[in-house]
């Protein structure tokens, strides 16, 4: 991938995240759910983050983005709407797992078309950090499937 194109490639990706970033910030609005919203608002931030990171890689390309790897696809996921404040808990979480899986599988993609290995590590790493919230989400719909710890 020449480097024009890297570039372009990287401002999508702070798009992605700021789009990311939205969905979690409205996700966090409509839940009544009290676990839920804090959870939704975390990834909102951590969002926020990973966006400032690529915006200073971007300013900055000597710069590392490093993550720690998260095992792939653990529970199954399937689209669905918008969250809602009728959305089971369960739902809404599924929900947010396909949105991480997607960015994933975005970066992921983009590495396969990587022919430097810098540039490649570059969205291996976006696309680790992405499976860690789907983590984080995976984590709390293990722990929807017990009402009484919410």
């Amino acid at each position: 991938m020449d480097r024009k194109l890297f570039r372009k490639t990287l401002e999508f990706a702070v798009q992605n995240e700021a789009e990311a970033q939205r969905f979690y910030r409205r996700a966090a609005e409509v839940t009544s759910n009290g676990a839920l919203r804090s959870l939704f608002r975390e990834l909102s931030k951590e969002e926020a983050k990973h966006k400032a990171m690529i915006e200073r890689f971007l300013a900055n390309q000597e710069m590392e983005i490093r993550f720690d790897r998260v095992p792939d696809r653990l529970l199954p996921s399937r689209p669905g709407p918008f969250p809602s404040a009728e959305m089971a808990i369960a739902d809404a979480l599924r929900l947010a797992m396909k949105k991480e899986e997607e960015a994933k599988d975005l970066y992921t993609g983009l590495a396969k078309g990587c022919d430097d290995p810098e540039e490649r590590k570059v969205f291996l790493d976006l696309a680790a950090m992405e499976m860690g919230h789907r983590q984080m989400l995976e984590n709390a719909y293990s722990d929807a499937g017990f009402p009484t710890e919410w």
